[in-house]
């Protein structure tokens, strides 16, 4: 019952982020398979429940299959190289396989990029990179609150096609198209990451335990090597 449209609106029926506890797909030996089989919390296709994890990963899986290659690398040759973006990093799973609801990490030109190609319409230095109807489909419409993995923009009273993604601690790329604007802002985990210092110059268990969550999986979206780097 549930469909790929359902899982681009997040109204697949599996439990959302604020719901918790569904995390088994992250150590599977296929977390495609293991997200999808996660036991649904509702019908498909009734209710807006917010999913970065397992209707994400079921997804970003559905497409590797479809186009039998790594999302990442597959993201890298028809996406990230024509428009020039050369700063991605993005996570896995313990299978290898790219993470769909997170773990994907841009400089702030390169959001720019995207952001920019979606507000010309899916075009690039005169190529269509993506269909003009798919990111005319993306745009949440007049009044909703989601779109295909967009938001509406709430935040711009007045300018009603605002529509933007949304990233970890405040990141967004906003397209504005009655301004022909798009508007970026990356940010750092900084309270994060200092009390994570604090308590790791003190505690070696602390440090033992960083360890083993840093071996497991991304946190809510954070490049491992970043969070590596932000601790040091």
């Amino acid at each position: 019952d549930m469909t790929i449209e359902h899982l681009l609106t997040m109204t697949s029926g599996l439990p959302g982020d604020a719901e918790g506890g569904h995390v088994e797909w992250w150590k599977a030996p296929d977390s495609g398979k293991a997200a999808f089989e996660t036991p649904q919390a509702r019908k498909p296709g009734e209710t807006f429940v917010y999913n970065s994890g397992p209707a994400m990963q079921t997804l970003g899986c559905l497409v590797s299959r479809a186009v039998k290659q790594n999302l990442f690398e597959y993201a890298k040759e028809k996406l990230f190289a024509p428009l020039g973006m050369t700063s991605a990093k993005w996570d896995a799973a313990k299978d290898g396989n790219t993470y769909g609801g997170f773990g994907l990490s841009l400089t702030s030109r390169d959001m720019l990029r995207f952001g920019y190609l979606y507000l010309n319409g899916g075009m690039w230095d005169g190529k269509q990179i993506l269909p003009k109807k798919w990111v005319q489909d993306s745009a949440p419409s007049a009044g909703e609150n989601y779109g295909y993995l967009f938001w509406n923009s709430f935040n711009y009273p007045g300018y009603e096609k605002c529509y933007e993604a949304n990233g970890s601690f405040g990141k967004f790329i906003c397209i504005m198209p009655e301004l022909d604007t798009v508007l970026v802002r990356t940010s750092r985990p900084e309270l994060l990451t200092r009390t994570a210092n604090q308590l790791a110059y003190k505690s070696k268990a602390f440090n033992s335990l960083l360890d083993l969550v840093l071996e497991q999986v991304s946190l809510q979206g954070i490049p491992m090597d970043y969070i590596r780097e932000t601790m040091k």
